[in-house]
This record gives structure tokens, sequence and C-alpha cells, in this order.
């Protein structure tokens, strides 16, 4: 992968090369896509077929889309240049290896709030998930025999070391190696996904951590947490803090606004050159729902994130005056000011 120009900071055309393995060889340019083939921030690597003919990897969009457009699979024939996008160009698919009969492409898919790794048959574009549930998958490596590591958990497990079978159909992972089972011993506090509409009836996802020694009918104090990004999600992802504070006596609400990836390319863009306002009416629809549920303590309320989540942090204490607290992490207060 590589990226050029005269300025090519000032761009995102990333493009893939070849090169023989020998002193004194040309590289030769494969694909041609004006817009991000590969970026590295993608933490994913191209892959060749097993006859080396094909080239599988992600293509995102035109640089005007920037981070908003996913990164779907993509694969390209080496000699004539054409370029497949089997799977849509709606959803992230990350990482991708190929079969070994070259005819098929496992890669991790990611979707509201759960990343499965998936069998993608590249004829047909048919996607199916080899893991199931309430899951985030990081990372994975597939075997020449078939069998897949991975390397995910969910709400209440750190990423463990699993292994699941290739057939085309979904598999319960076993786990190989957890180096968190002192967690066994501990009582975790339950992560519920929660859904609900925004002010303007759009629906949004999210999820809601009850405290550990959670009484029906009680209200607590409840702290917002907002992802950065923004095109980023909270999944089905074991979060410490969420369990720190549920096992201090706060509630947690987490929501996925507008902006968020998992959802599409249209979901994600409805913020684009305008951050912090659909999005930010999302959040405050996320307090509103969880007050109606009967949890949340109207009078203690907090607020804190992280990046865009910290600019986020501090546009939700400028529209809404309940929260008694906020903390906004590396974000950027004065935008104009940069």
């Amino acid at each position: 992968m590589t990226k050029r120009g005269p300025d090519p900071d000032r761009h995102l055309n990333w493009d893939i090369y070849v090169i023989e393995p020998r002193q004194g060889a040309t590289e030769q340019q494969v694909t041609r896509f004006v817009g991000a083939d590969m970026d590295p921030d993608s933490e994913s690597r191209s892959a060749w077929s097993p006859d080396s003919r094909r080239i599988a990897y992600m293509q995102s969009g035109e640089d005007k889309w920037i981070y908003y457009k996913p990164w779907s699979l993509a694969a390209i024939d080496v000699a004539s240049g054409v370029v497949r996008r089997p799977a849509g160009i709606e959803l992230n698919h990350t990482k991708p290896v190929f079969t070994p009969d070259g005819r098929s492409v496992i890669a991790l898919v990611e979707e509201s709030r759960v990343s499965h790794v998936s069998h993608i048959d590249l004829s047909t574009g048919e996607v199916t998930a080899l893991t199931s549930g309430p899951r985030f998958h990081f990372d994975f490596d597939a075997a020449a025999n078939g069998r897949i590591a991975v390397l995910g958990g969910d709400d209440l497990h750190p990423y463990r070391i699993e292994a699941v079978a290739s057939e085309s159909k979904v598999n319960v992972p076993f786990v190989i190696a957890d180096h968190n089972e002192w967690l066994d011993d501990r009582g975790l506090a339950l992560v519920e996904p929660i859904e609900f509409k925004s002010a303007d009836g759009t629906p949004i996802h999210g999820f809601l951590v009850n405290p550990v020694d959670y009484v029906s009918g009680k209200r607590y104090p409840t702290i917002l947490r907002i992802h950065g990004g923004p095109v980023y999600q909270f999944s089905h992802e074991f979060i410490e803090d969420w369990q720190v504070y549920a096992a201090n006596g706060y509630a947690v609400v987490a929501a996925n606004p507008r902006g968020s990836s998992g959802r599409g390319f249209e979901f994600a863009n409805a913020i684009y050159a305008d951050w912090r306002n659909k999005d930010t009416a999302d959040l405050l629809a996320a307090v509103d729902h969880v007050m109606k549920l009967g949890v949340a303590d109207p009078a203690r309320l907090g607020v804190g994130g992280h990046s865009y989540g910290g600019m986020l942090t501090d546009q939700v204490i400028a529209r809404d005056d309940r929260f008694k607290a906020a903390v906004s992490s590396a974000g950027v207060a004065n935008i104009y000011g940069l």
C-alpha cells in the first residue's frame, strides 16, 4: 500500500502495488480507484488468493467522504485490474483472508453492536456468519485445514482466544486460552441492549448497564458515556470502566448516535459537515429513555467521552443543564481556534 502524488498528506488515495522479489524488479500499480484502498489505519492487510491471481483488500470511498464510507471487501484480478465488491458497500469487512480453495474470503463483518467472523462467497456475495450472538471479534487467523482461531469476547469477557470451524454455518466458539478467568469470581453487571427513537423518530441503538445490586423501581445516579470517532460504535465488548461504575452504584447508558458505524453509510454520513447536531439529539434521547425506564435519577446525571466523545460532551452540557458533572477528554472545545 502506498499513497503518492505531489502532496500525499492532502489526500486519502492509497493504492496497492506489487513487485517481484528480485533485484531490479519494477513495481506494478494494481488498484487505480481514486480513493482509499487499504488505508493502514484500518489495521488490515491485503491477501493473495492461493493461485496468486487475485488480491482481497478493503476499499472505502472517494476522498470527500473521508471515514464515513465503510471499508468493504474488494477483490481485484491482478492481470486485468477488474475489481468486484462481492458483499456490497454498506458494512465494514476487515482483515480478509482467502479460503484454501480460493472461492471465498473469511473476514470480520461489523453490524450494529457486533462484529463476527464471516464467510463471504466471492461468486454470489453471500455472507455467512461463522460466529453468532452478542459478540465482538477483534481479530482472527485461519489455518490451511479450515480451522479458525478468533480473538474476541463479549459483554462480560475481555478478549479470549477461541476456535471455530470454517464450514458455512454458525458455530459456537470454544475457548482455547483465557487470561482473565479471575473475573469469573467477580460480580459483574449485566449489559442490556436498548433501542429507542431520537426526537425526529430515528431509531437509535445502545446499551444500558444497571448497578451490580440493582433494585427494580429504584432510581440511580446515571452516567452517559459517549464514544469517539465519530465513525465508531459501542459493541458487545467488555468495557471495563462501565463495570467499575456499576460496581460503585452507577447506571451507565451508552448510545450509538448517528455518525456511528455498523449501520451503513447513510447512518454514518448523517452528521457529515454537521457535527454535534443530530448526534447530540440522539444522546439526549438516550438519557430520556432511561429516565422513562425508571432507572436514571434526574438529579444525579453525569456525562463523559474521549476525543470526538469529548467534543460531544461539551455540546451536551451546552444544550442541556441537567448534568451535574462532565468529563471532556481529548476533545476540541473551540474548533474555530485550531
